[in-house]
């Protein structure tokens, strides 16, 4: 279970590393020129769908990373990651377009009346509104990664079968098809402890943002 870990670890947390730049990326220009489609597209695009397109285009175009298969760490930590880059870019480019919507929903919550008195002070409306959601984010954003991360722990069942990594989530989807249910069990409630583990944290962290906030209002 170790070994199928320290596959399924790093891939989840570059592919998260990956949302998170990929989101802000997308709000930051959408605040410069408003354009939520890119971000639309990328959140409606399954990581399998994604995972295949790039397969296609990176690795048997450009033939720049592999395409399929894993090179323990040990053997070789440079070949391992290059082995888990394009997977992660696979969860990860989806996950940015949904991180990008969340970001941007948080922009669009601000009150109508506070966006108002910022624009008699003499802001711009984009100015405005970019620093009351700002103000929102400084306390929700933590909650926000939580659900990046959640979707981006479930998107790697899938992707490790495309890409044939050894990882827990194709452990847990082979004991499914093989009828192996003591392994399905353990595999499936290892995936689903370390989703609300990594939640949880953030939950807590949000919790303890809010109260600094509070304290230093």
């Amino acid at each position: 279970m170790l070994e199928r870990l320290a596959v399924t670890l790093p891939l989840a947390l570059l592919a998260f590393l990956i949302s998170v730049a990929t989101g802000l990326g997308l709000a930051a220009a959408d605040a410069a020129v408003p354009m939520r489609a890119p971000a639309a597209l990328l959140a409606a695009m399954p990581a399998f769908w994604a995972g295949l397109l790039l397969i296609l285009g990176v690795a048997g175009g450009l033939k720049l990373l592999p395409a399929s298969g894993f090179v323990p760490w040990q053997s070789n930590p440079a070949a391992a990651l290059g082995s888990l880059l394009l997977p992660a870019l696979a969860i990860g480019i989806p996950g940015g377009g949904q991180f990008a919507r969340l970001l941007l929903r948080e922009a669009d919550a601000g009150a109508p009346g506070a966006i108002q008195r910022l624009r008699s002070a003499g802001m711009t409306a984009a100015l405005a509104r970019r620093r009351l959601a700002m103000t929102r984010l400084r306390s929700t954003l933590p909650a926000l990664l939580g659900q990046v991360f959640v979707a981006v722990w479930i998107g790697s069942v899938l992707v490790e079968t495309l890409f044939y990594l050894p990882g827990l989530g194709r452990l847990t989807l082979g004991a499914a098809l093989q009828h192996d249910l003591p392994l399905f069990a353990v595999a499936l409630f290892t995936l689903l402890a370390l989703a609300l583990l990594g939640d949880t944290l953030l939950r807590l962290s949000q919790m303890l943002l809010q109260r600094r906030l509070r304290e230093a209002a």
